[in-house]
């Protein structure tokens, strides 16, 4: 009888250190079941942190080394989360990670189409809206690569992790911007003199349609249109529209347009290039900072002006 309880001990102690037999505690480890760890952080062009004012929704996608969609995470509660950290359940294995942060529009309609997706052919669309983007970031952080090849990413490290079969990896997914911030402002033109503000029209022409997973440009085929309101700085009433828009480089084909009516009830149609906004502003763009492009565009009867808004050292409430 002693030797057939000793053997029964001895199967317990045996099923319990091989993980058969758990005690129900909730701070026991389950196996090697959560074995990668994400962390997420945003430093702006000087070090600063900026997650917490910048960052509202985030998805995260994985793929397999085969580059096939593994899964597709919202992690929006990072956001709340002192850590700033999501645990993720994977298998061993090399996986390709990429974040989008306040894809607000295309969420939706993208994770009904997840299965199938693989690296190459997974896009973020800007024609979804004809006013604007949403005003996105983008991880890992490329900031420090000069080119980006679609196939072949500069450091393949910064998108890869090797997750290993024991043990806890981290990773870290670093955003940098995906959007530009254009302010227009309009001064001298017959409807704000008339009060008819919002029946100008203003609109930014030929931007990227989209961006693949290395942030590759799409076509440049987008317009984004808006009616202006009525501003006050510095007690001048201006015409004001504001756009998130896709990048674009500093040589580009991008156009702002605003279109109306004189007194008369003559049309107009001015168009003025990026180029030239950003020759004024003596403003060169950096790829993956958040850059905001203040403009003012003035009426002379019959052509417009690019100026520099003069008030740009004073704190200005016109949102």
């Amino acid at each position: 009888m002693k030797t057939v309880q000793t053997s029964i001990l001895f199967l317990l102690a045996l099923l319990y250190c091989t993980g058969c037999v758990k005690e129900d505690l909730d701070d026991c480890p389950d196996g090697e079941e959560y074995t990668l760890v994400l962390l997420f952080e945003y430093l702006d062009m000087e070090g600063k942190d900026v997650f917490n004012e910048r960052i509202s929704s985030i998805d995260v996608a994985i793929y397999d080394e085969n580059h096939q969609i593994y899964q597709w995470l919202n992690a929006d509660e990072v956001v709340n989360n002192t850590d700033r950290s999501k645990t993720v359940k994977v298998d061993p294995g090399t996986y390709y990670i990429i974040s989008w942060a306040n894809d607000v529009t295309d969420r939706l309609g993208r994770n009904t189409l997840l299965e199938g997706l693989d690296l190459e052919h997974t896009y973020i669309y800007h024609t979804l809206s004809t006013e604007s983007c949403d005003p996105l970031h983008y991880a890992p952080d490329l900031r420090s690569q000069s080119q980006r090849h679609l196939d072949v990413p500069d450091n393949p490290a910064l998108y890869t992790v090797e997750v290993l079969n024991a043990g806890t990896t981290y990773h870290t997914v670093s955003y940098m911007g995906a959007h530009r911030t254009v302010n227009v402002f309009l001064r001298g033109f017959p409807e704000i003199a008339d009060g008819r503000t919002p029946e100008m029209h203003v609109s930014i022409n030929n931007l990227i349609e989209l961006y693949d997973c290395f942030l590759n440009h799409g076509e440049e085929k987008v317009v984004y249109h808006k009616k202006a309101r009525e501003v006050t700085v510095e007690e001048e009433y201006l015409g004001f529209a504001q756009f998130y828009v896709p990048h674009f480089d500093n040589e580009s084909p991008v156009t702002i347009n605003i279109a109306g009516t004189r007194t008369s009830g003559a049309s107009y149609n001015f168009s003025v290039s990026m180029d030239d906004v950003l020759r004024e502003l003596d403003l060169l763009l950096v790829e993956g900072d958040c850059e905001i492009i203040n403009v003012v565009i003035e009426f002379k009867d019959l052509y417009v002006q690019i100026k520099v808004p003069e008030w740009l050292n004073n704190p200005v409430d016109w949102k």
